[in-house]
């Protein structure tokens, strides 16, 4: 989400949840670049640090607390059990930090491609599920669960289910006539615009080919007593946006960014 905030807000926009293995490399940052006396950058960039130390008229500062809304067009999670696709989303989410973000996105329109029976999460009005994830930056140099990870100068926005410990389930619903579906894992999906002076505008996108696909869905035709693994998931959908203030996503490399948040909640 910034990111779906995507700038600024993270947009969860699958039905998926991630344990991502990382390594020590720094991850990406939402953030701004602020006056500041004895500061450690020269410019309003904050990308020359001062020499000596302490010398700079600027720091960067996490954008903690700005918000995001978001939303998007179609939205389908491909799986050998059939395609579930939404004909739109809503999305609402907060900063957490340099790293973190909290959202909570609301896919309308949901039904399963095989049945066409409507899809609808715990609780939920007909056709809609809800969900609600902890996404996570990283960049070059952050390894996911298949061994991808960003090229130089993007940034992902990874999504799971639980701010701490184990993945958690990132949506659990019902398609009609009676089909249970759980899905959880990893979703890591590239934001944009990366290192660019602070919008109110980002874009997620996630699709094949995309960021790194490492969900996993679970499927039940008996109630729930048993489950099956409906094979590799693809989420599909391209978000829209907005933060307020002002945000800027970066890709983070030293000494430019120090702020890492590790170790992830997944490790």
């Amino acid at each position: 989400m910034r990111r779906f905030k995507v700038v600024g807000l993270c947009f969860v926009v699958a039905f998926a949840f991630s344990a991502m293995a990382a390594s020590s490399a720094l991850a990406g940052e939402y953030g701004n670049c602020v006056k500041a006396k004895g500061g450690k950058f020269t410019d309003k960039a904050c990308l020359v640090v001062a020499s000596p130390a302490g010398s700079g008229k600027y720091n960067w500062v996490s954008a903690a607390g700005a918000k995001d809304t978001s939303k998007s067009k179609a939205a389908s999670l491909k799986s050998a059990a059939g395609e579930i696709t939404c004909k739109k989303s809503k999305g609402t989410s907060e900063i957490l930090g340099f790293q973190r973000n909290k959202e909570t996105t609301e896919f309308e329109q949901c039904e399963l491609s095989v049945t066409k029976g409507s899809c609808t999460g715990v609780g939920n009005p007909k056709g809609t599920i809800v969900s609600t994830a902890f996404t996570y930056l990283i960049d070059h140099g952050t390894v996911g669960p298949s061994g991808k990870e960003p090229a130089e100068g993007e940034v992902w926005n990874e999504f799971q289910g639980a701010e701490k410990g184990q993945a958690g389930i990132l949506a659990e619903f019902v398609c009609e006539p009676g089909v249970i579906f759980r899905t959880s894992k990893t979703l890591s999906c590239p934001l944009t615009p990366v290192n660019k002076k602070p919008g109110a505008k980002s874009t997620l996108t996630c699709g094949a080919g995309k960021g790194e696909q490492d969900l996993e869905t679970l499927f039940s035709q008996d109630g729930g007593k048993t489950f099956s693994s409906t094979g590799p998931n693809t989420e599909q959908v391209t978000a829209s946006i907005k933060t307020k203030p002002k945000t800027e996503i970066r890709a983070c490399n030293e000494p430019m960014c120090e702020h890492e948040e590790l170790p992830l909640p997944w490790l």
